[in-house]
């Protein structure tokens, strides 16, 4: 049997940071540590990537504000509507928790990200489909949509 190994660091530093079945999953995730990318941000659909992409996960809620961006790098077929979630805004403590968007945009650029989200948002709300997952992935096509 063979593996694939990789590596991090150097001289005392130096450490097996993951051992891989297969060389195109060693090479997708030496890929995403060059890019700088955090280990919390690799899926296992990036092993089975032949490439990965730059992306920004926005959090938005339902009046436009943004609760949270993440940038990190991932397969292609992962960027588009991830789904909503219960959030609790830390600056409208008196609200209760409702739901936000979740969607991520393929690009590096955080502001363009932000603009994709916000005109997603309004189409959302324009037909009547906030807080329905199964809803706004049929009407935008599908599980991953740009």
């Amino acid at each position: 049997m063979k593996v694939y190994i990789v590596t991090t660091g150097s001289y005392s530093d130096y450490q097996v940071e993951s051992v891989w079945s297969t060389a195109k999953k060693a090479k997708a995730r030496v890929k995403v540590l060059a890019h700088g990318t955090n280990a919390g941000y690799f899926s296992d659909e990036v092993d089975q990537a032949d490439e990965i992409i730059p992306t920004v996960l926005v959090n938005m809620d339902k009046e436009g504000n943004v609760t949270g961006t993440i940038s990190g790098y991932d397969n292609p077929k992962n960027a588009g509507f991830i789904g909503f979630t219960q959030y609790s805004s830390k600056w409208n403590l008196h609200r209760k928790e409702w739901p936000v968007l979740l969607w991520k945009v393929a690009t590096e650029d955080k502001e363009r990200a932000i603009k994709v989200v916000n005109e997603k948002r309004a189409q959302i709300i324009a037909n009547n489909l906030w807080g329905d997952n199964e809803a706004v992935k049929a009407w935008f096509g599908g599980d991953s949509v740009e």
